[in-house]
């Protein structure tokens, strides 16, 4: 089976990771139409730009990308789940036969788990992971153990790692780098340190790809037997859109409830159900303000003391 669906993960997300992440999507785009998407990004984002001018699937960066890192960091769990439905919008209109997903970049926040998340989003997107792995200022022995952490973080998601660049490594140490990951089973290879921060650099760091990791081994790393897992923000995804794609109208009891109005707040911010909350309209509104709810105004309210409702149910 090919994937084609391929996540670039680096537990540093640093540059060697976009001379990674630029040049498989070359790869990609000389055999399929191929789609950019990044999960989580900051509104100072600069290199999603320069991966979609040399995407060949016709998006703009809105449909490109998830959500604000800002906002990820708020809430991990629920932005999972909202990162899957962009994923799929991305699909859907862009009709690519293959998707070029980059994980989360470096960031001077340092967030421990950042690593972890995009672990956890690969696998709810059903990608195959390529890995991006530093070399400088590491010793053998310590990228050894970093690459072996990040595969166990990797398949600990569920994921399948299908390769490994190291990035900034030097020519004469490219053998024995491969010579010491070669026990882990996967295609190794090295790319020297190369400057790439803006569209300047952008010819000199798919130069330095193309010449340490051929087109032809990195496609032929995309033919593996993969099962991709069904996460349950993958699963949610799948109820979701069958929910918004036959809107039904729906009544919450319990209505002043912190968890009833927090499920509705989500549902109507996403506009998958009409809701009928039952219960004080102010009282609820004012609460949810007090929780940070900003949705629930959509929903039609149904007080319990409505005599309106109260006289035929008696009679009845």
């Amino acid at each position: 089976m090919t994937v084609t669906r391929v996540y670039i993960a680096s537990p540093e997300g640093a540059n060697g990771r976009n001379v990674v992440a630029y040049g498989m999507l070359n790869a990609l785009t000389s055999k399929y139409k191929t789609m950019v998407f990044r999960p989580a990004v900051s509104n100072h984002d600069e290199f999603t730009p320069i991966l979609l001018a040399a995407s060949n699937a016709g998006l703009g960066v809105a449909l490109s990308t998830g959500l604000d890192v800002h906002k990820v960091r708020e809430d991990k769990n629920t932005a999972r789940g909202d990162i899957v439905g962009a994923f799929n919008d991305a699909m859907d209109v862009s009709r690519a036969d293959a998707a070029l997903i980059v994980g989360t970049d470096k960031s001077h926040v340092n967030d421990p788990t950042s690593y972890e998340f995009d672990a956890n989003v690969a696998a709810d997107l059903k990608a195959g992971v390529f890995l991006a792995v530093c070399t400088i200022n590491r010793w053998p022995h310590e990228l050894d153990e970093t690459v072996k952490l990040s595969i166990e973080g990797m398949e600990a998601a569920g994921n399948k790692v299908l390769g490994i660049f190291v990035t900034g490594c030097e020519p004469r140490h490219a053998f024995s780098v491969k010579e010491t990951l070669a026990k882990y089973g996967l295609p190794v290879w090295t790319l020297p340190q190369v400057p790439f921060t803006d569209e300047s650099t952008k010819d000199l760091a798919l130069e330095a790809f193309r010449k340490n990791a051929p087109t032809d081994e990195v496609l032929a790393a995309l033919d593996v037997d993969v099962t991709a897992p069904i996460t349950p923000y993958a699963f949610q995804f799948g109820l979701l859109g069958k929910a918004k794609s036959n809107k039904k109208t729906i009544v919450l009891p319990e209505g002043e409830e912190d968890r009833i109005i927090k499920a509705a707040d989500y549902l109507l911010e996403r506009e998958i159900v009409n809701l009928i909350i039952v219960g004080n309209k102010d009282a609820i509104l004012a609460h949810g303000k007090e929780l940070g709810l900003n949705y629930l105004d959509r929903a039609r309210f149904q007080a319990m003391d409505d005599e309106n409702v109260l006289k035929p149910m008696v009679a009845k």
